[in-house]
């Protein structure tokens, strides 16, 4: 030390000393890393398991399923075949075909067989992994366990299941007609461990409607909470398809009372209330209804994918931005070829509010296979009758629906339709105003689209002050939207009043600033002043909204004529031909092209 502090280099045993002290002092230092890093190693392996065993109690707290254990079967169909493992797997391959088809968005219980499975050991313990599964799900979980037999009582055979213990009626018949047996057994257990989906599955048969109704209302008094809010939605979604709008908005406003955010209960109210004809509320209630659906273990995920674009796209239908909302089914539909065919419908609807009627029928012409769709069809070609301006076929087309189905005011599927207000506008357009005012007199007088029809008949026949204050009324009624004051405009038009057409069109436009319509009426009302070139502007802005708009190119080309450009005005006529027209409009195009 003295020599290094001299400035002279250690020699001898005081070097060999300072070199091992140093040595040492490096191997203290390792030995303390590495042992830092060991304890780091350890209590991350330590929160690892940690981790993993809060996933594996949490998984089990969220498990919903059913467990079916071979059944006891009589000796003799044992030694065909058809033993008791058999038998169960039979009656799980019966619920999952039955489970598939409830088309729920809630969560579907899981049916296994529960055996088979692997066993893995846990070290130290002598329990393996699957015995420990099957003990947490167990505790934590819900579970129900279900054993049957089947016994032989001559030529019949008896069968019964028991779900946790409780009996299932017996069901009696002959052994030829096992399979039978087992699906009467397969729907009685559906019917017990999963009473909601259960009663949808009736629902969706049509003709169970009753029965379904009895389903929910026995949930609605059930003590779990979560039963009850999930009834009260199937119950108005049956009331619905009965045709009962009165117990069906009451049973709406109990569900959204039950629980304020839950998603499908406020979905069902936002239905119900457009049934009714408030559009208001049902427009500021289904904007809600996309954020409050969050995933949960209450919701099938991949539905409730489906649940959140559809009303992402009522949203922008209700506001007339029809390319946005067919932009965002189409965008879905991209990322799931399986896509629920309420979505293909309202694509559909879609297309025809952007004038392209035959598109629209094209794409769901292969898609009828039940009831439902075929109904939904029907109500989708009145739409588009309404559009191409057929008054007579429209009228007959609202007839065949109420002969085909008298007691369907509401669309079989509980999609969104509403057909009087525009069907008794079609039979004013064809002079029966008596028959006209007495459909609308089976609607509701608090309806908005109601209410704009017979605001519409009342100007048809010639009573402006009346008129004047239907749809001053309709206005009041849904403050947020711009149906009424469309058609407002259209009206006031028609009888040689531009200027007050274009004051309400304006209104109109700034409530659906995506909509073309306003625009194109606006369009023809400038027309009517001898404002052409104004016009055009207005048919210019309409035309990037609704491109495919024939009658629209129509009148642009008209306009253009009466400002000297009688080339472009060809162009526009040329472009309309190719496109859906009224028979009115078909004719007028071909006139002009011919001269």
């Amino acid at each position: 030390m003295e020599a290094k502090a001299s400035g002279r280099d250690p020699v001898g045993s005081a070097e060999q000393l300072l070199l091992s002290q140093n040595r040492l002092i490096g191997w203290q230092i390792a030995s303390e890393r590495a042992g830092f890093a060991l304890k780091v190693l350890t209590g991350l392996a330590g929160l690892i398991a940690l981790v993993a065993v809060l996933a594996l109690v949490w998984s089990a707290s969220q498990y919903r399923g059913v467990t079916i254990k071979p059944f006891s079967v009589p000796p003799e169909m044992e030694a065909r075949g058809l033993t008791g493992t058999v038998v169960a797997e039979r009656v799980i391959d019966r619920l999952a075909r039955l489970q598939a088809a409830t088309g729920s968005t809630r969560t579907g219980a899981r049916y296994s067989s529960g055996w088979g499975e692997v066993e893995v050991t846990i070290p130290q313990t002598g329990v393996s992994a699957t015995e420990l599964w099957k003990f947490l799900r167990g505790w934590l979980g819900q579970e129900i366990e279900v054993s049957g037999d089947i016994v032989k009582a001559g030529t019949e055979v008896q069968l019964s299941v028991r779900a946790d213990r409780t009996s299932a009626p017996l069901i009696r018949g002959p052994e030829a007609d096992l399979e039978g047996l087992l699906d009467r057994a397969a729907e009685a257990l559906f019917a017990e461990t999963q009473a909601y989906r259960y009663g949808v599955y009736l629902m969706l048969e049509g003709r169970r409607l009753e029965e379904a109704q009895a389903v929910f209302q026995r949930l609605a008094l059930d003590d779990d909470r979560v039963e009850r809010k999930w009834a009260l939605v199937g119950l108005t979604n049956a009331y619905l398809r009965q045709g009962n709008l009165d117990k069906g908005l009451k049973s709406a406003g109990a569900a959204v009372a039950a629980d304020s955010r839950f998603a499908l209960g406020v979905s069902i109210f936002a239905r119900s209330r457009y049934f009714a004809g408030h559009w208001e509320t049902s427009y500021q209630t289904n904007a809600r209804v996309a954020s409050l659906a969050q995933g949960s273990d209450e919701f099938d995920r991949d539905r409730l994918e489906n649940f959140k674009v559809e009303h992402l796209a009522l949203d922008a239908r209700f506001r007339h931005d029809h390319n946005h909302a067919l932009e965002i089914l189409q965008r879905f539909g991209k990322k799931d070829v399986q896509r629920n065919l309420n979505h293909l419908w309202l694509a559909a609807g879609q297309k025809i509010a952007l004038h392209r009627p035959s598109e629209a029928m094209t794409e769901v012409a292969g898609s009828l296979g039940s009831p439902a769709e075929a109904l939904d069809e029907m109500r989708l070609s009145l739409a588009e009758r309404l559009e191409r301006q057929d008054w007579a076929g429209a009228v007959a087309r609202y007839r065949s629906i109420q002969e085909a189905h008298p007691e369907q005011r509401f669309s079989v599927s509980g999609r969104y339709f509403n057909d009087e207000g525009p069907t008794a506008y079609a039979m004013a357009r064809l002079g029966d105003l008596d028959g006209a005012r007495a459909l609308l007199a089976q609607g509701r007088h608090d309806s908005y689209p109601i209410t704009i029809a017979r605001a519409q008949v009342a100007a048809l026949s010639g009573d402006v002050a009346g008129s004047e204050r239907l749809f001053v009324a309709a206005t009041e009624r849904a403050p947020s939207l711009a149906d009424a004051h469309f058609a407002w405009g259209q009206a006031r038009l028609e009888r040689g009043n531009a200027a007050g057409a274009i004051a309400v069109l304006k209104i109109a436009a700034e409530r659906a600033p995506r909509w073309a319509d306003p625009l194109k009426v606006w369009g023809d009302a400038l027309v009517a002043e001898g404002r052409h070139k104004d016009a055009i502007r207005q048919y210019q802005a309409a035309a990037r909204r609704a491109p495919q708009w024939g009658a629209l190119h129509l009148a642009w080309g008209q306009a253009l004529v009466a400002q000297g450009h009688e080339g472009k005005a060809r162009d526009r006529w040329r472009a309309a031909a190719g496109m859906d027209l009224s028979a009115t409009d078909r004719a007028t195009a071909s006139r002009l092209l011919a001269s």
